[in-house]
């Protein structure tokens, strides 16, 4: 089941134009002094075994840097849970794309990861740091370990995301990921008024790119926020009149949807449950395959996992080397 977070994210950054910009408010001016960024291009998926398919990201991107005699590659990585072992999952993907990137370049590569969270702030710690007592704390110098950029939204106000002076699209998915999931009608309907400029300057971006970043905004507000269809269509109508063409082709549809949705409640829950249902069926017998019959209080917070935790657990399976470390941390 796709995280309606996740793809946002990855919706949003997909464009080269807004990940440029997005990369170059995080990293320290002389670095970024150094890339070549109108050579930013997308340099594959991130799977490099089955291993990590589950683990990592799905965008990467490569630039030139030192003049063209070296590359970068840049690794994003979203997070909207908690998940100890980021950082060693980070580690292992970057020294495989090290190898495949210098090997196609033929010239020097550097790999730079960036964690975007707006949940609680991941540790970016070696997993080894979680897991050994203070008597053994002395070998934590010697494990592999990465240096990763950070952008913890919940630590950045409305006022310093706009600060940053990215393009519209930008900014607005920073500020709906910061803080658009559960908000309050009332509160989501004063949000759209501070963003109006935002959500106008998007559309017509749209228009001269040939973007979707306003229908892919409208989309995730509708999956995360509470606020009724037919008051963010009319809160979106009041600062986009002229967009009502594109809005019924586009974000009017979505909203419709909405609606239907609403209607049909009971059945749609019923059906989310279902299918929540079979995959806690199918995560138990992965389980039991590996680390034997679970405890009985395992099992029961298995049979009262969200959604959201299923996908955490079914992501760590793969790593994890107990059942306390892919349960922990996900209360």
């Amino acid at each position: 089941m796709a995280i309606p977070h996740d793809v946002y994210f990855l919706r949003t950054f997909l464009d080269p134009r807004l990940f440029a910009a997005w990369l170059q408010s995080r990293l320290p001016k002389h670095l970024s002094a150094d890339l070549d960024w109108p050579s930013l291009r997308r340099t594959g998926e991130r799977q490099a075994d089955a291993e990590l398919r589950s683990t990592g990201a799905d965008l990467a991107y490569a630039l030139d840097c030192h003049g063209g005699a070296a590359q970068l590659v840049v690794l994003p990585e979203h997070r909207s849970t908690n998940r100890p072992d980021l950082h060693d999952a980070m580690v292992r993907y970057a020294v495989q794309m090290l190898e495949r990137e210098r090997e196609a370049a033929a010239k020097s590569t550097f790999v730079l990861g960036v964690v975007l969270s707006h949940g609680p702030p991941p540790p970016l710690v070696p997993l080894a740091g979680h897991e050994t007592g203070t008597a053994h704390r002395g070998w934590l110098p010697f494990q592999p370990t990465m240096q990763v950029l950070t952008d913890h939204l919940a630590h950045a106000t409305e006022a310093d995301l706009r600060a940053r002076n990215l393009p519209a699209a930008a900014t607005l998915a920073l500020l709906a990921l910061r803080g658009l999931r559960g908000l309050e009608p009332h509160r989501t309907r004063r949000a759209l008024d501070r963003w109006a400029d935002l959500l106008v300057a998007t559309h017509r971006d749209d228009a001269q790119f040939g973007t979707h970043h306003l229908t892919q905004f409208l989309s995730y507000m509708l999956l995360v926020n509470p606020t009724p269809p037919e008051d963010l269509r009319m809160a979106i109508d009041h600062h986009l009149p002229r967009a009502r063409g594109q809005l019924k082709t586009a974000g009017e549809q979505l909203l419709e949807q909405g609606r239907n949705e609403g209607l049909q409640e009971g059945r749609a829950k019923g059906r989310v449950e279902g299918r929540v249902e079979g995959r806690i069926e199918t995560l138990r017998r992965q389980l039991t395959k590996r680390f034997g019959p679970l405890p009985s209080e395992l099992d029961s917070r298995l049979d009262q996992a969200t959604a959201e935790q299923v996908d955490l657990w079914t992501d760590r399976i793969l790593d994890a080397r107990s059942l306390s470390e892919l349960f922990a941390g996900a209360s």
